[in-house]
């Protein structure tokens, strides 16, 4: 198997970041938002540290993907499919992308002072400029996106597959797939 894509089928750098960033950006999308749904005095130091370790990594993840996805070739579909539905599924997997990156900034700019030690190099304060509903109101719509968005790609994926006419999860599990 190749590092890089291929015209036929995804690259081991790309099958391995797709499915550590699904599980770190799905796994931070529900712990802060149940975090969110709970007082503030009632979750544990640890909990928020771990909370923390865990966003700064699913955002650094997705960095890396969307980087990777435009600096390298990829993939052309592999069935006849219709402009319009191959630019409705990129752009979702593309949405997704940018809510890991941004969903758990929004996530720390939202914490209480004190509540967590951030690491030091993390720009929290460049969204200091908006008011705390406006950040409580995006971090909601991220999170309810992401989740909505991660189910139909999921979905959609999972229904390509059983019914035969798309082989891209075959493609995401490593499998060469000729045309």
């Amino acid at each position: 198997m190749r590092l890089r894509d291929t015209g036929l089928g995804f690259g081991l750098v790309t099958i391995v970041m797709h499915w550590i960033g699904a599980v770190m950006v799905l796994g931070f999308t529900l712990a802060s938002t149940a975090v969110r749904l709970v007082p503030a005095d009632a979750v544990g130091q640890a909990t928020v540290a771990a909370l923390v370790w865990t966003g700064v990594f699913a955002s650094a993840i997705s960095l890396f993907r969307l980087l990777w996805r435009v600096l390298h070739y990829y993939p052309l579909p592999l069935t006849a499919k219709s402009p319009l539905v191959i630019i409705v599924q990129r752009s979702l997997a593309f949405a997704l992308l940018l809510g890991g990156i941004v969903l758990p900034w929004l996530f720390f700019a939202l914490m209480p002072d004190g509540q967590a030690d951030l690491p030091r190099a993390l720009p929290v304060n460049a969204l200091g400029f908006l008011p705390r509903w406006g950040l409580l109101s995006l971090y909601w719509l991220g999170s309810v996106l992401i989740l909505a968005t991660a189910l139909v790609h999921a979905g959609a994926a999972i229904a390509g597959a059983f019914a035969g006419r798309d082989p891209s999860l075959a493609r995401m599990a490593g499998r060469s797939i000729a045309p």
